[in-house]
C-alpha cells in the first residue's frame, strides 16, 4: 500500500497558514481564527488570483522504492511480452514512458 501524502498544494497552504499565524502581525486573539479558516481562504486566494476552479500543484506522490518496484513490474512485463498499452493502464503510467522504458531495454519503442 502506498504510503499516504499530503499534496504539495496543501503542504504550501498550510505553511502560509503557519507563518502567519505565528507572525507578530498577527493579534494572539486572532490566531484561533486564523488557523480554522485560513487554509480555505488562503485556497481561496490563489484560486482568484489564478482564475481557476481548483488549486492543484503536483509533487512527487509515491516513495522512491514504490517507484522503483513499479518500474521493475514494468521491464518484467514487457520481457513477457506483454503491450505497453496493457502495462501502462495496469500501472497508471503513460504508454509514452513504458515505451521509453522498452527502448532502455534495447527494444523498439513502437507497438
Amino acid at each position: 500500500m502506498a504510503d499516504v501524502k499530503r499534496s504539495l498544494a496543501q503542504t504550501v497552504i498550510d505553511g502560509i497558514v503557519e507563518y502567519v499565524a505565528t507572525s507578530a502581525l498577527l493579534p494572539p486573539e486572532n490566531r484561533a481564527a486564523w488557523y480554522a479558516q485560513g487554509p480555505r481562504l488562503v485556497e481561496e486566494a490563489i484560486r482568484s488570483r489564478l482564475g481557476c476552479d481548483s488549486v492543484q500543484l503536483t509533487g512527487g506522490v509515491i516513495v522512491p522504492s514504490e517507484r522503483l518496484a513499479r518500474r521493475d513490474r514494468i521491464l518484467r512485463a514487457l520481457e513477457a511480452g506483454e503491450a505497453p498499452v496493457r502495462i501502462a493502464s495496469r500501472e497508471l503510467v503513460s504508454v509514452r514512458w513504458v515505451r521509453k522504458l522498452r527502448q532502455e531495454m534495447g527494444g523498439t519503442g513502437a507497438p
